[in-house]
């Protein structure tokens, strides 16, 4: 397991400076490695 810490995908959004949309399409993609989405915030 990885010690990196969970971002969520609006902190992912301003550390990388792109869009949500970037961000969500590219973990719907799998190109995020070790990507989740919280079941109850979606």
């Amino acid at each position: 397991m990885s010690s990196r810490p969970m971002l969520t995908q609006r902190e992912a959004v301003t550390a990388c400076g792109v869009s949500r949309t970037i961000i969500r399409g590219r973990r719907e993609a799998g190109d995020l490695p070790g990507a989740v989405q919280d079941p109850v915030r979606g």
